[in-house]
């Protein structure tokens, strides 16, 4: 059951505020996804309280309870990342050579018509399974 109202009568009670936090919980009205997680408050909020409140309802008595310009900020500052050139390092480089140079020989010497790269059995990593006793 939905009751209707206008924003004059919209009374915060206790109770009505506790389902507000509860509504919050896994849902931070902050960073970039707030008006989706605003969304989701409503909703929850919704079901909890009967009360049909809208978005600005909430994030105006948001606003008497926190510095959301401040916490938005705060929660932002983490996106701002600086762009650098990426290389491996030398290490792996040489790595990636030897691999690469293992792997023509491997080619080289399998017979016609087999793959290397199609058996397992080819790969350095490979270990065979371990047998298994009979029980």
């Amino acid at each position: 059951m939905q009751t209707e109202h206008t924003s004059e009568d919209v009374k915060w009670t206790t109770e009505l505020e506790v389902a507000l936090f509860h509504s919050m919980h896994r849902h931070k009205p902050v960073g970039i996804n707030k008006h989706f997680h605003m969304a989701c408050i409503q909703h929850r909020l919704q079901q909890l309280s009967g009360l049909s409140l809208t978005t600005q309802e909430i994030w105006k008595h948001l606003q008497t309870l926190y510095d959301l310009e401040t916490l938005d900020e705060f929660e932002n500052t983490g996106l701002q990342n600086e762009e650098k050139d990426f290389s491996l390092p030398q290490d792996f480089q040489s790595i990636e050579a030897t691999n690469r140079a293992q792997s023509a020989q491997r080619q080289l010497s399998t017979p016609a018509g087999h793959s290397a790269s199609s058996s397992p059995v080819s790969s350095p990593l490979y270990k065979p399974p371990a047998k298994r006793k009979k029980t």
